[in-house]
Order: C-alpha cells, then sequence, then structure tokens
C-alpha cells in the first residue's frame, strides 16, 4: 500500500469516526443549524475526501521501496506542532489568550515553518493581537485573560 492510500484511509476512518459521534449532537432546524452541524459537515467532507484520494491513487507501490529514514525525518515536523499545540492548550488559562495565543504563534513560525525570528515575531504580534481584538473586544466573545491583563 502506498504512502497516499494509507492517508486517504486516515482520513476516511476519522471521517467514519466524526460522524458517528457528530449525528448524537443536536442538529437544529433549517432557521437556526444546531451545534451539530459543524462537525458532520466536516466528518463527510473528510469520508468523501479521503475516498476520493484512495481511489485516485491506485497504483501499487511496494512497501519495500518505501524509504523508512525518510518516513522517520517527515514526521518530526507533525510531532512538532502536535507538541507545541498541547503545550498552548495546557497554558491557555494561565498566559491568557493575548499572549498565549502570540507565543503559539511565534513559536510555530519559528520553529516548524522556520521564519527569521523578526519575522515570526512580528508575524506573531499582528495575528495574535488582531484575533484577540477582532474576537475580544468586536465580536465580544470571553477569551481567558490570564494573569494581570487587561
Amino acid at each position: 500500500m502506498s504512502k497516499d492510500r494509507a492517508a486517504s484511509l486516515i482520513f476516511l476512518v476519522f471521517g467514519i469516526y466524526g460522524s458517528i459521534f457528530s449525528i448524537n449532537i443536536p442538529m437544529g432546524e433549517w432557521q437556526s443549524p444546531g451545534p451539530g452541524i459543524f462537525p458532520l459537515g466536516i466528518s463527510i467532507v473528510l469520508c468523501l475526501s479521503g475516498a476520493a484520494w484512495f481511489i485516485a491513487n491506485g497504483k501499487r507501490v511496494p512497501i519495500e521501496t518505501v524509504s523508512w529514514r525518510a518516513v522517520g525525518k517527515n514526521a518530526i515536523r507533525p510531532l512538532k506542532v502536535i507538541g507545541i499545540t498541547l503545550i498552548f492548550i495546557l497554558l491557555m488559562d494561565r498566559t491568557g489568550y493575548l499572549l498565549g495565543s502570540s507565543l503559539y504563534l511565534f513559536t510555530l513560525l519559528l520553529l516548524v515553518s522556520r521564519y527569521r525570528f523578526s519575522v515570526a515575531l512580528a508575524f506573531a504580534v499582528a495575528l495574535g493581537g488582531g484575533s484577540w481584538f477582532f474576537f475580544g473586544k468586536l465580536l465580544g466573545v470571553e477569551l481567558p485573560m490570564g494573569p494581570g491583563f487587561l
């Protein structure tokens, strides 16, 4: 099985998993959709794209031709993203949204995307501050404030 077909099966499995669990969430009415519409829609898109990807990549590649060293090397970047995101989730209440999201973006841009320090800092401050202003001030969403912030 090729890497593409294996990845398409992962999409398909996660889509089915999400569909099963999102059916139990209230769907609402046509005029006022409920909270179950979004996860169900995403699950359906995952299923369709996984199935289409599986069918489109029907050619066989022997497993022996796969370079396991390259697979391991390619897995480092997603693992970095998962680790940084886990730390962000765990520290969000302590740091607050503004500082936490800015540090999260800065870390992703610097360590994962390999932007220069100044560019990563500028983007992180602009995007973190901009999202805080948009969601917290304009839309009035309650965001974690953190210690001693605004």
